[in-house]
């Protein structure tokens, strides 16, 4: 008889402070009026993403762990500055608007290599687009809206907005379980920087 195995839909991340999350909630709320069709994120799911895993074996996540343990003894804790706005594609056709790294990108794009090659001996398909530090602030409800021509001129003047600066000081296995209101996240487990 073959037991159904469960599968936790889960990513690595960086969790920001609350007062990050705060600063990046006061800019977005001033663009919540414009018609726009973007789905906001909720204040309390930023996060910047270092890999995103879909949907994986709940057998697996002792595996996964371990992965954040053998990284963080290699990476040092380090300042991370949040700063600027855009989007992806391009502001022409943008599917995501993020909010951007400035310092720190690269010992994040280290651990996100890390992290890659990790899951590569694990089976996990490799994931090959470029890692680019960014948190993502909102989505477009429809893949075929596109911004008005205020919200790029906000967007636009906005590219060097600083939202604030901390220690990195541990990365997250998260678990995210989808619901009509968004996403729900949990924190499954921390692994400290050394």
């Amino acid at each position: 008889m073959n037991e159904k195995k469960e599968l936790l839909r889960l990513f690595y991340a960086v969790e920001l402070p609350a007062g990050i999350r705060e600063n990046i909630s006061k800019y977005t709320n001033k663009y919540k009026s414009l018609p726009d069709k973007v789905r906001w994120t909720a204040i309390e799911n930023l996060h910047l993403t270092l890999r995103f895993l879909g949907n994986v074996e709940s057998g697996q996540v002792s595996s996964l762990e371990r992965i954040l343990i053998e990284i963080s003894s290699k990476i040092s804790p380090f300042l991370y500055s949040l700063k600027g706005v855009g989007c992806f594609p391009n502001i022409k056709k943008a599917n995501v608007i993020w909010v951007g790294a400035s310092n720190g990108a690269d010992s994040l794009k280290l651990i996100a290599g890390y992290i890659e090659e990790h899951l590569s001996k694990l089976g996990f398909l490799k994931d090959d687009r470029e890692f680019t530090p960014h948190v993502t602030i909102s989505r477009f409800k429809d893949r075929r809206a596109r911004l008005t021509e205020t919200f790029q001129k906000f967007l636009t003047d906005d590219k060097d907005i600083f939202f604030g600066e901390f220690s990195v000081t541990n990365i997250s296995l998260i678990k995210s379980v989808l619901t009509t209101t968004g996403p729900v996240y949990t924190t499954l487990f921390k692994s400290m920087l050394k």
